[in-house]
């Protein structure tokens, strides 16, 4: 099974994402317009399911971001924690941002 969450953090907040984008919400807007509903819904039902709805700690789930998905972001550089930041990717995700 393809794994959506490591195809979509991995890829859009890869090590050099802010060359190619000026902020993380651009970055979800490139992926956004290039997925499918069908694709946009599989990840968005994830990543609330398997990680803010995880008993992670904030910082663990930070850390998972990036060991496991590899996540370039750092939520904390913006002053958010990893859940309150990966609501708003959801958010974004639907179209409701």
């Amino acid at each position: 099974m393809r794994n959506e969450l490591s195809d979509f953090f991995g890829a859009t907040f890869h090590q050099d994402w802010e060359l190619e984008v000026s902020s993380p919400e651009d970055a979800i807007e490139l992926f956004r317009k290039d997925a499918s509903k069908e694709e946009l819904k599989r990840l968005t039902q994830r990543i609330e399911s398997e990680l803010i709805a995880s008993q992670l700690s904030d910082d663990e789930l930070l850390d998972h971001l990036y060991s496991e998905f590899g996540s370039h972001y750092y939520t904390k550089g913006a002053g958010l924690s990893a859940r309150e930041w990966l609501l708003r990717v959801v958010a974004q995700l639907r179209g409701e941002r």
